[in-house]
């Protein structure tokens, strides 16, 4: 069986908790692990036994010519650099959420691809869920007709990311390599926000995904803090462009 070089770039949280043991699993992937944290960097290989790692893209691609795509899992604020990095090496890209930070970011990723003719996969996982499948199946046949009003709502744990506290969730997520650091989802120069961008990204998508012509035209949100850095509890008013109403809102 033939198999295919993909690049994890981000050996932090959920690089070694979700991307390299899917991609160790999957007999068709060939991996090579990229973070500029020397010791992050060991961690992930010795835990899945990856011998390919390297400081850098360019340095994995000086080794491996024929590395064919990468996944994207660092932090927030580095998202729309890495992706970049990515697309102009001509790489199919796979991206964790939130895409960027800026919609101006997010544009002109979306241009490069389509330059380069190079793919980009959102780490959106609810689509790839059998009931919402089953769902999307009986929206897509017409089942509730036309789409006037959508109630689009996520609760979450969450809290102590955004408090820079993720050692209280250790015992729940048992990180397998290393958890966020204090910084990751509380530092709002890091995380750009909080739960709109950790936690809405999922069931806006979900929302979107579901019923792919509707496009929001105006939004107004109430966020709330907390004792935090970044939003905790949001609600937000969208008016499509379809005239059709949603209120969008998610609490860590």
């Amino acid at each position: 069986m033939s198999t295919i070089k993909i690049a994890v770039i981000g050996a932090g949280w959920w690089g070694t908790t979700a991307h390299i043991p899917a991609l160790k699993e999957n007999p068709r992937a060939d991996i090579v692990i990229i973070d500029k944290n020397p010791d992050a960097l060991r961690a992930a290989a010795r835990k899945y036994d990856v011998s390919e790692t390297y400081a850098s893209l360019d340095d994995a691609l000086n080794a491996h010519n024929d590395i064919q795509g990468a996944i994207v899992a660092v932090p927030h604020q580095a998202h729309y650099e890495a992706a970049k990095e990515v697309l102009e090496a001509d790489l199919h890209l796979l991206l964790e959420k939130p895409m960027v930070l800026t919609a101006k970011h997010a544009k002109e990723l979306v241009d490069l691809a389509a330059e380069k003719k190079r793919e980009i996969l959102m780490g959106y996982t609810f689509p790839y869920i059998d009931s919402m499948q089953s769902a999307k199946k009986r929206l897509d046949e017409g089942l509730i007709g036309d789409i006037e009003y959508v109630t689009c709502s996520m609760t979450s744990m969450t809290i102590e990311y955004y408090r820079g506290n993720p050692k209280a969730y250790e015992r729940h997520f048992n990180f397998p390599v290393t958890g966020p650091t204090e910084k990751t989802y509380a530092d709002p120069a890091v995380a750009g926000g909080g739960q709109g961008h950790l936690q809405i990204t999922h069931s806006a998508a979900m929302m979107f995904h579901f019923a792919p012509a509707l496009r929001a035209e105006i939004v107004s949100a109430f966020m709330n803090r907390l004792d935090t850095q970044v939003d905790v509890c949001d609600a937000i008013a969208v008016r499509m462009s379809n005239g059709a109403v949603a209120t969008v809102g998610s609490t860590g």
